[in-house]
């Protein structure tokens, strides 16, 4: 049965049914089209977060690799530094003592360059080097007095305070630190060595100590050896 139109035209029903159905697939099809729009952006903003957060996890990953790295790393100077203290606490003599920390010293300071220098009468001396060539200079008497620890230019005096009040420097570091290893900042591994010779220079001011009591109970011992002798002999004996 045909539809009277507005003017009086008839439309079939069968054309009234194929412009709606063409109408409802039109906005079917929008919205097919809005949907996947929608769902292409939410698919690259989904990706975009994805690779976001796993470039932060891969950073936190690899910062965490040079944290363990560099707790290990300072671990194992520590280590080294209470087996040099413990040898050291066996030692009779300050020059046993240096002895001690010039086969030591190195593996202290690895992997980095350094010298080591043994204080003499006639100057400082070298006792040890390792690694690259380095253009050091040593401190005359002069500079002793102002002689310091430099953890910018790497420098460590063996130092300790003797009985009389007076600062004795027996041995000095020098380190060369380029640049940071296995994410170990290079100002931390400076400090590091500070608080290390800090520690043996303690040890050694102890040995000094010991020494000089030994020398001291020494001369007594021979003061009254000699007692006697005197005494025989001032009565013919």
């Amino acid at each position: 049965m045909p539809i009277i139109g507005s003017r009086g035209a008839s439309v079939p029903v069968s054309s009234g049914a194929l412009l709606f159905s063409i109408a409802i697939i039109g906005l079917s099809f929008n919205h097919y089209l809005s949907t996947q729009r929608r769902l292409e952006e939410l698919n690259i903003s989904l990706e975009s977060k994805v690779n976001e957060r796993t470039e932060q996890l891969s950073i936190m990953v690899k910062q965490e690799a040079l944290r363990a790295n560099g707790l290990l790393f300072q671990q194992e100077k520590n280590e080294i530094v209470s087996d040099v203290i413990v040898e050291l606490e066996s030692c009779h003599t300050l020059q046993m003592g240096i002895e001690k920390i010039a086969s030591s010293i190195e593996a202290l300071c690895m992997p980095f360059a350094g010298v080591f220098s043994i204080a003499s009468t006639d100057g400082w001396q070298k006792a040890h080097s390792w690694g690259q060539k380095m253009n050091t200079s040593l401190p005359d008497n002069a500079e002793l007095i102002k002689l310091k620890f430099n953890n910018e230019q790497g420098v460590f005096p063996f130092r300790f305070v003797n009985q009389q009040g007076s600062v004795c420097y027996v041995a000095l570091l020098q380190v060369q630190a380029t640049e940071a290893l296995n994410g170990y900042p290079v100002a931390h591994f400076m400090k590091l060595l500070k608080r290390a010779i800090e520690k043996i220079n303690i040890t050694l001011a102890n040995i000094a100590l010991r020494e000089e009591l030994q020398r001291f109970s020494y001369e007594d011992e021979s003061h009254w050896i000699k007692k006697p002798t005197l005494f025989l002999r001032s009565y013919g004996m």
